[in-house]
């Protein structure tokens, strides 16, 4: 990876909008349950990170709602020394974190694994976005509920900005404005030259500059930029080895049914078989991914 000019001018605002998200937390644990049984949890090293790049997340869950209401979270980029990128959501981030610390230093494994458990259910997202710089293509990791964890590969290539008239200011960076149709939805970009990286939040990238914000025209997916710093010494882009491969259609098609037609989904697998009680008591729930298409 080239070497960056980087002014890290909204270091402060990362810091006053995160606040002790970043601190180093103090953990007592006391129990007489056995500990992890490997060093680590599961990963396949990819890169070692040069930079984390924060993004304040908005996200509106239910379309139909009104008002609109949203939920805001951190999400995390690492931009890869060598190769790769890596996007997820900064909870599952932090969960993992805390797994390995776990697994390294033999903390009792339910303990462990209930702090992590709990800081994932603060996620936004479960979506993890791996970038392959050399071969221009992502790598997804998603989760079916009540299923398993996947993985599926699609070209980088269709991505395809406009660069528009317009610009902004945000977090203190001069951004120029730029357009895009993907997936289904339509989106306005605000990047910086100042930055020379041609990288953004999810799958973002390809403007000559850093994505500092972009969101769709209604407003139901917004990524803002809050902050950089160089990465740490224990940060690591890795994917899971553990998730299966598949194609990417299905996949999104089981999670789509696990919202709009969860009896069905939970009844697909053969190993669930559901009362006509339990049927009537499993609701909808709203669905608005990224992704439309």
């Amino acid at each position: 990876m080239k070497k960056y000019k980087v002014a890290f001018k909204a270091l402060s605002v990362l810091l006053l909008i995160m606040g002790s998200e970043l601190q180093a937390q103090n953990i007592k644990i006391q129990s007489d349950q056995a500990g992890f049984s490997s060093d680590t949890i599961a990963k396949m090293l990819l890169d070692l990170p040069q930079y984390r790049i924060y993004y304040e997340y908005l996200h509106v869950q239910n379309p139909k709602a009104k008002p609109l209401m949203g939920r805001k979270g951190i999400t995390l980029l690492l931009l890869g020394k060598e190769r790769y990128n890596m996007h997820k959501d900064y909870t599952i981030f932090r969960s993992d974190s805390i797994l390995d610390v776990g697994a390294k230093q033999n903390w009792p494994s339910g303990k462990a694994l209930n702090m992590g458990l709990s800081m994932n259910r603060e996620a936004i997202s479960r979506d993890v976005v791996l970038t392959d710089r050399k071969q221009r293509e992502f790598i997804m990791e998603v989760s079916v509920p009540l299923v398993a964890r996947y993985t599926y590969k699609e070209s980088a290539k269709d991505l395809k900005w406009q660069l528009v008239p317009g610009d902004s200011v945000v977090s203190g960076y001069k951004c120029k404005k730029a357009t895009t149709t993907y997936r289904g939805r339509s989106y306005v970009a605000w990047y910086t030259e100042e930055i020379d990286m041609p990288y953004g939040p999810y799958k973002f990238i390809g403007l000559p500059g850093l994505v500092m914000k972009v969101g769709d025209t209604q407003r139901h997916h917004t990524f803002t930029f809050v902050g950089m710093t160089k990465a740490t010494l224990t940060d690591l882009i890795y994917s899971n080895p553990r998730a299966f491969g598949g194609k990417r259609e299905w996949i999104r098609k089981g999670i789509w049914n696990f919202h709009n037609e969860p009896a069905k989904a939970l009844e697909g697998d053969g190993r669930s078989q559901l009362t006509p009680e339990e049927k009537k008591d499993l609701k909808k729930t709203p669905y608005n991914p990224i992704e439309l298409e």
